[in-house]
């Protein structure tokens, strides 16, 4: 072997046995990276959530002439539908439509007959009471979910919230069966019992429908089940006037109304407000998102700045510490020849390498308190209940490492350029 060659390599070899034994010494002045970067991930998450949810809500793919109308005190969250919301009343309806300037509208609908859901399959037995809404297939094909065959036949498919799948879960893994995914339990067979006696009667009668599970939607956040809303029409048809349910049988809850254009939006908006009903169109969620996000950017912001603050400082006198009780050893390997980049570069690289490290453990802490993070926030912003924040892989993973990395040898920079000029006579005299 050549004497370059040898060179490089006996180099090599000390550098890297430099490295190895330096870098679990300097572990400790790079701890605060790790809850830095835990809420950073936190942040970016968090961030992507809410973009994610409005648009996966019901104003998915809505266009900026179109509007929600929700009865006189609607919860706060407009896509969370209830039992027992306030509906808006047929007539207000009919004047609703006959407003000048309205070109399409869809509705969500709710069935006031009581309905119990029955399930009694894979030793799971289930007779309970749940809500039905009723909702339109052209609403369906609209949100860009599976529409064609959503019409009642000789069963009646029924979209299912997407949080009773975790439910049902729990309740197989009890009984020691495999875990289901929302493709294996579409089509799975239940019975819809609509309720057609009186609400007080001794004897309770019902009318039984074969059902089976169309879909799942985490878009709307539901109290109970939805089925098409032509099954509900036809069965209020022809069981109306009996006393389960009041009036017509079922009850406007939503109205998803077209303006022909853009300049009616204010005069039809006016006028919908006059009827006594809330009017919401994607101007006014964009708004309500984007003071969200303000919230949210300002105070994650601030703490991030804190820990970036704290952690600079932090590894900047840890690092300075080192310099001080390494003093000899840098001001040898100036003495035998080591440039002073060498020694700034190999000294940069060991801060970068244990912030990359801490980059790595803080990814995995923030995407664990991601996990724990959405009922707190919907608590916090009650127009992002029902958040969803899906876990993203490895997406920030890269970034984490590469802030981290960078942030630690930035910190470490100036230490490193106090080594690289360490004479060694004040070393020996310190």
């Amino acid at each position: 072997m050549n004497d370059p060659m040898r060179y490089l390599l006996q180099n090599a070899a000390f550098i890297a046995r430099d490295f190895a034994r330096n870098i679990p010494k300097s572990l400790l002045s790079s701890l605060g990276i790790i809850f830095l970067m835990a809420f950073l991930m936190l942040y970016l998450s968090l961030r992507q959530g809410v973009r994610e949810y409005i648009g996966g809500t019901l104003f998915e793919g809505m266009k900026i002439n179109e509007m929600v109308i929700s009865p006189p005190g609607a919860d706060i969250d407009i896509f969370n539908l209830k039992g027992g919301q306030a509906a808006i009343p047929a007539d207000t309806v009919r004047r609703v439509l006959a407003i000048p300037g309205i070109s399409e509208y869809y509705s969500i609908l709710r069935l006031d007959y009581p309905v119990r859901i029955e399930i009694d399959r894979l030793g799971i037995y289930v007779d309970e009471y749940v809500p039905i809404f009723g909702i339109y297939r052209e609403y369906l094909r609209k949100l860009g979910k599976r529409w064609q065959d959503f019409s009642a036949g000789d069963s009646v498919p029924v979209i299912v919230p997407a949080f009773v799948l975790e439910i049902f879960n729990n309740m197989t893994d009890a009984r020691g069966l495999p875990q289901f995914g929302e493709k294996a339990l579409r089509g799975f067979p239940l019975d819809l019992k609509i309720q057609t006696s009186g609400r007080t009667d001794a004897r309770r009668t019902f009318v039984r429908f074969d059902a089976e599970v169309y879909d799942f939607l985490g878009a709307v956040s539901l109290s109970g089940l939805m089925v098409p809303a032509d099954f509900i029409m036809a069965f209020c048809a022809e069981h109306r006037g009996e006393r389960a349910a009041r009036a017509e049988g079922y009850s406007f809850i939503r109205l998803f109304i077209t303006v022909n254009g853009v300049k009616d939006i204010p005069e039809v908006a006016r006028a919908v407000q006059a009827l006594g009903l809330r009017v919401d169109s994607m101007k006014d969620v964009a708004g309500r998102t984007n003071r969200a996000l303000t919230i949210i950017d300002t105070s994650s912001l601030v703490v991030v700045g804190i820990f970036l603050l704290l952690t600079v400082v932090a590894i900047f006198n840890a690092y300075l510490s080192t310099v001080y009780h390494r003093s000899r050893h840098f001001s040898l390997l100036r003495v035998i020849g080591m440039s002073k980049f060498r020694i700034v570069t190999v000294f940069v690289l060991e801060a970068a390498a244990v912030g990359a490290l801490y980059g790595i453990a803080g990814y995995f802490l923030g995407r664990a308190l991601t996990v724990h993070a959405t009922d707190l926030l919907g608590n916090w912003l009650p127009v992002l209940r029902g958040l969803i924040m899906a876990d993203d892989g490895a997406r920030y993973l890269p970034l984490a490492v590469a802030l981290s990395a960078a942030v630690s040898s930035a910190s470490a920079l100036v230490p490193a350029v106090a080594a690289a000029n360490m004479n060694l006579f004040q070393a020996v005299q310190k």
